[in-house]
């Protein structure tokens, strides 16, 4: 899957939000489920799966991030892509900016 930027990042209660979307595996390829890891400014990760297409990550800390996701279905998972965004300065929920 090829992954969009992240879109919608503002700061909520002294947090950051960011809403991370990649495109759907297009058949025969297609997948059941999406195996996604986001990595934290130092060095954690934090594993998910989802059979969405998009996946919202609620107070973040700043500093940059690399999100990565890979199809998966009955035959496998797919190669990843990855995604790296950095959160900086300050937000406003009614102006919201996307940072790459």
């Amino acid at each position: 899957p090829l992954l969009n930027a992240p879109a919608k990042v503002w700061a909520g209660q002294g947090r950051w939000n960011v809403n991370v979307s990649w495109s759907a595996v297009a058949k025969p390829f297609y997948s059941t489920n999406y195996i996604c890891q986001l990595t934290n400014p130092s060095g954690g990760t934090s594993p998910f799966t989802t059979t969405n297409t998009s996946l919202l990550f609620s107070n973040l800390q700043l500093g940059q991030y690399q999100f990565t996701v890979r199809g998966n279905n009955w035959c496998g998972q797919g190669s990843m892509a990855a995604q790296t965004f950095t959160l900086s300065g300050l937000g406003n929920p009614n102006n919201l900016r996307v940072i790459p």
